[in-house]
C-alpha cells in the first residue's frame, strides 16, 4: 500500500512532490505516461528560486543569451534589455511613449497569457490571470535517458512504473479505487493524477469529465541554415498576422537544434489538418526569406497538451475520494516553473498528511 500515487503525463512532472514525500519517509509510487523522447522545456526564471535549484539536480538548464524572442516576417526581437523607444516595426507601434507598467491592455500582455493558459479564448479575451514573464531570464531544461535513470538511483525508495494509458485498469470498491497496470495492481492513500484530464475519461467512463476543445500540437522538421544557423535562437515565438486567431499556422513556438526543429501550434482537438504543414512551413520561410530546405521527420507528432473552452470549467468531475485531479486553472502545463510551484503549493498546503 502506498501513501501517495502520481499519475505523470511527462518527466519531470510530479518528480518535486515525489522527491519531496518520499524525504517526509511516504511510501510514493510514480506511473511515468509519456511515450515520446525528452524534448527541451522553456523556463522563465526570476532571480534564484528554489524551484531553479531542483531542475538544476535533474538536467541542463541552458541559458538563452537572447532571453525570450519573437520572430515574425518585419524582423526579431530579443525581450534582454530591449529599447522600445527605438522600436519601429508595425508590431510594436503602439509602445511608443509607454512605461511597463501599461502593456497589460496591450497585445504583449495577452500573448504571454495565451503562450501558458489552458483555457481558450480568443486574442484579446485570455481567460488565465497568469502570464509569462517575457523580461525575466530564459532557460531551456534538458535532460536526457541518463540523467533520468541516475534520479532513479539518487531516489530508490520511489517506485517507478512506465507505461501507457492503455496499459491501465481502475479497480472500483465503493468509493474507493486502485488501479492496475501490466497485471501488478497499485494501491494507494491517495491518488494525483498529472497526466492529461481527458485521459481519465476511458478510465472513468461513467462520470462527467472536463473535456478539451483545443491542444498544443507538433511536427518535428530537419531544417539546415548553414551559415545561419549560429544567429538563430534556440527557441523563439513567431506571429504572422495580430488579427488573426492565434491558432494553427498563424502563431508558432518553434525550439531549434540545428539540423533539428519542434514546431509548436494550437489546434483543434483532435483533428487532422493535411493543408496545415505546408502553411507551418510557408510561415517559417517567410521568417528565412527560402534560406532553410525543410524536411519532415516521419514521426511528425510529438506530444499534445489540452485547452479547454471557458464554458468546460463549469463541469465537475465525480472520482472516488482517494483519487486527486487538479483544476484546470491550477495546473498550467505551458511553464515548467509554475507546475514545480503548485506542486510546492500542494505540499505547504499539507494535501498529503
Amino acid at each position: 500500500m502506498f501513501d501517495v500515487t502520481l499519475f505523470s503525463s511527462f518527466w519531470p512532472k510530479g518528480l518535486f512532490l515525489s522527491q519531496q514525500l518520499s524525504k517526509q519517509g511516504k511510501k510514493v509510487c510514480y506511473v511515468d505516461l509519456q511515450q515520446e523522447a525528452l524534448a527541451p522545456l522553456g523556463v522563465f526564471i526570476q532571480e534564484n528560486p528554489k524551484e531553479k535549484v531542483f531542475l538544476e539536480s535533474l538536467g541542463l538548464l541552458l541559458k538563452q543569451n537572447e532571453g525570450f524572442c519573437l520572430l515574425s516576417c518585419e524582423g526579431g526581437w530579443s525581450f534582454q534589455e530591449i529599447d522600445w523607444q527605438n522600436m519601429s516595426a508595425p508590431l510594436f507601434q503602439n509602445f511608443k511613449n509607454k512605461e511597463l507598467g501599461d502593456f497589460k491592455n496591450h497585445w504583449l500582455s495577452f500573448l504571454s497569457k495565451n503562450l501558458m493558459s489552458r483555457v481558450f479564448e480568443g486574442n484579446h479575451f485570455i481567460a488565465s490571470e497568469e502570464g509569462l514573464d517575457f523580461f525575466s531570464d530564459y532557460f531551456l531544461f534538458e535532460m536526457t535517458l541518463k540523467q533520468k535513470n541516475q534520479f532513479k538511483l539518487d531516489y530508490p525508495d520511489i517506485h517507478y512504473v512506465e507505461t501507457s494509458l492503455e496499459n491501465i485498469q481502475v479497480l472500483q470498491e465503493k468509493s474507493q479505487a486502485s488501479f492496475s497496470i501490466k497485471g501488478e495492481n497499485i494501491e494507494s492513500h491517495q491518488f494525483l493524477w498529472l497526466a492529461d484530464d481527458v485521459s481519465l475519461l476511458s478510465l472513468f467512463s461513467s462520470n462527467k469529465i472536463i473535456s478539451p476543445e483545443w491542444e498544443w500540437k507538433s511536427f518535428s522538421f530537419e531544417g539546415n541554415l548553414d551559415n545561419y544557423g549560429d544567429i538563430i535562437p534556440s527557441h523563439f515565438v513567431s506571429l504572422k498576422d495580430l488579427s488573426l486567431p492565434w491558432t494553427h499556422d498563424n502563431l508558432l513556438s518553434v525550439f531549434y537544434r540545428d539540423p533539428h526543429w519542434e514546431v509548436w501550434f494550437k489546434q483543434a482537438y483532435s483533428r487532422e489538418d493535411e493543408d496545415l504543414l505546408e502553411l507551418i512551413l510557408n510561415h517559417l520561410n517567410q521568417i528565412f526569406k527560402e534560406a532553410v530546405s525543410f524536411k519532415v521527420i516521419p514521426k511528425k507528432y510529438l506530444k499534445s497538451f489540452c485547452i479547454y473552452g471557458e464554458d468546460k470549467l463549469k463541469q465537475k468531475t465525480v472520482l472516488p475520494k482517494n483519487v486527486m485531479l487538479p483544476s484546470v486553472k491550477d495546473v498550467i502545463q505551458g511553464d515548467l516553473l509554475s507546475q514545480l510551484k503548485f506542486e510546492r503549493q500542494l505540499l505547504e498546503k499539507g494535501a498529503f498528511s
